[in-house]
């Protein structure tokens, strides 16, 4: 058996000696007189539960009871509003405030949020913390109803909007003004012109606004009215300038259009796309043509297809925006040849007694287009466009009814209508049209002239299109402005479906102006019947208006 220090020599046996003494030593406990004091507990207890939800710009308040084990310590409290899964952005509001009780508005954009209320004793440093989960919805006044574009420049120098919360005026809704400056703390720039509705898919819950005026436009977001983007930063290429004459998005879609002075852009908007903003306008689609403000989109998922109309060779092409910008049909880019010629052996339907039409040679000024069918539509068939075409001299109208489908064929023998002014009074000078959606081919058409509304009914027989006066307002009234109610909800084409509105397409939606005879700026709901008349009176009116410049109905989102 070997003894423990055997093998430790002379002084650095004692050396070792000494350490391992110390260390035990150290080992023993220490029995000196010491005083130890708990460290002081905050308990944050809300007075209901701890799940809250509120509209944008509405007041999130929340009360809470502070308890501590001692009581004399001064307490701090601030509240935060952090993110709530790492996929969710930061609040663009982070420290709310530094009370004890929360009453305070919220401006972040909708989504989930945790709230945090950190309490801090002051005397010792130490922070607690309570978490509740809070989830900000869209603000009342971002939701669905009709939006006032208004020109305020005599009193403002400037535009702003204003929404009714009313879908068809079956019952009368609350009206929100001056939204834009609300949001923004100024004015849309004098001269606003234009406001585009845009709904995407469903599944994306995406809707965008967009307003044009001389020489730019403003994206603002669609839950609060806040400005996210402007049209210097919309192209990857833009030596042009910037003359804004349409924007949209076929009901469903995913391919949002632009034309910007007479030329094509489009953008593709999907769950990828999404993720990875900005997403910008590509380089316009050239050609040959010169497009005109309108564009006849298929729906859904075949939203790639794009019909135009070239304004100065007077006649239509297809591109197929997700195939290389292809022709539709695959034919070369030639002036009135982007179909096959018309078939010479149906030539008779060209005639001014047929109701054909060349889509190579259709020779007149394109000045209004609308959808005459239910969107979105998913028939196997075409969906109809109503295309209201005018003479160069301003002395014929015609209606066309072009077929958009994925392929089209130049060899259409029914759909042009020929509407003759002494059947349908001030055709030639129509300044507003629409087309309601719940009647079959050739269906019935609005158009304004002076202080009259007409309802046109479109006949099988060419030249017998008839008109007369729906409604007249006051001698001196200008009609603004002139929507049909297209809610652009999901069904019937897509899951998950929401049904649409009994009255989806039925209702005739007027802005007027009636200053001269002293009634103001107004918005009117005209119900219609089963054949397309508009039912007098009307059905609701909203006054107090500035300056109407248009109206676009606005659905919630995501439906």
């Amino acid at each position: 058996m070997i003894k423990l220090f055997d093998k430790i020599p002379g002084a650095a046996g004692f050396i070792a000696v000494c350490a391992l003494l110390s260390a035990v030593s150290s080992c023993k406990r220490d029995l000196g007189n010491y005083t130890y004091t708990d460290l002081n507990q905050v308990h944050v207890v809300s007075a209901g539960n701890d799940t809250f939800s509120v509209r944008q710009h509405d007041t999130l308040t929340i009360n809470v009871t502070d308890s501590q084990t001692t009581a004399s310590h001064p307490l701090s409290c601030r509240w935060y509003l952090v993110q709530a899964t790492v996929t969710n952005p930061n609040p663009s509001q982070n420290l709310l405030d530094t009370v004890q009780n929360l009453h305070v508005p919220i401006t972040a954009q909708i989504g989930f949020y945790n709230v945090v209320n950190q309490v801090t004793d002051k005397q010792t440093g130490v922070s607690f913390y309570k978490y509740f989960y809070l989830q900000v919805m869209a603000s009342v006044q971002a939701g669905e109803g009709w939006l006032v574009l208004q020109d305020q420049s005599a009193s403002s120098g400037g535009g702003d909007i204003s929404i009714i919360l009313s879908r068809d005026g079956s019952s009368h809704g609350a009206v929100y003004n001056n939204l834009y400056a609300g949001a923004n703390g100024r004015k849309l720039p004098a001269g606003t012109y234009g406001m585009y509705v845009m709904n995407y898919a469903s599944t994306l819950a995406m809707q965008k606004l967009v307003f044009a005026y001389p020489g730019g436009g403003t994206q603002v977001r669609a839950t609060d009215y806040t400005d996210s983007s402007y049209s210097s930063a919309w192209f990857f290429d833009n030596t042009g300038g910037i003359n804004i004459q349409n924007n949209g998005v076929v009901s469903q879609g995913q391919t949002e259009w632009l034309i910007n002075n007479n030329q094509f852009s489009y953008l593709k908007v999907n769950a990828t796309t999404i993720k990875t903003p900005p997403i910008l306008f590509g380089v316009p689609v050239l050609g040959s043509w010169t497009v005109s403000p309108y564009i006849m989109q298929y729906s859904g998922l075949s939203d790639a297809y794009c019909a135009m109309y070239d304004t100065v060779h007077g006649c239509f092409f297809a591109v197929n925006t997700s195939s290389n910008n292809a022709m539709v049909p695959a034919l070369p880019d030639l002036p009135n040849a982007h179909f096959a010629p018309y078939p010479a052996a149906s030539a008779a339907n060209l005639l001014p007694s047929g109701k054909g039409f060349d889509l190579n040679n259709i020779g007149k000024s394109l000045v209004y287009a609308d959808n005459m069918q239910t969107l979105p539509y998913s028939a196997s068939s075409a969906l109809l466009w109503d295309c209201f075409f005018r003479s160069k001299t301003q002395d014929s109208t015609f209606v066309i009814q072009f077929p958009m489908y994925l392929a089209i064929t130049n060899n259409i023998s029914t759909g042009r209508y020929y509407l003759d002014p002494a059947l349908c009074p001030g055709i030639n000078t129509a300044a507003q049209f629409a087309v309601p959606t719940y009647l079959p081919a050739p269906g019935v058409f609005y158009y304004t002239n002076g202080n009259n509304i007409y309802t046109c009914s479109l006949s099988n027989t060419q030249g017998a299109s008839t008109a007369a006066v729906g409604y007249g307002f006051p001698t001196g009234t200008i009609i603004k402005a002139m929507k049909i109610f297209k809610s652009e909800y999901s069904s019937p084409a897509t899951n998950p479906k929401t049904p649409l509105p009994l009255t989806e397409g039925k209702v005739l939606v007027v802005a007027t102006d009636e200053t001269a005879a002293g009634n103001g700026n107004n918005v009117y709901f005209f119900n219609l019947n089963a054949s397309g008349q508009i039912i007098s009176p009307y059905a609701d009116v909203y006054t107090g208006f500035d300056k109407i410049v248009d109206i676009r109905f606005k659905k919630n989102i995501g439906l």
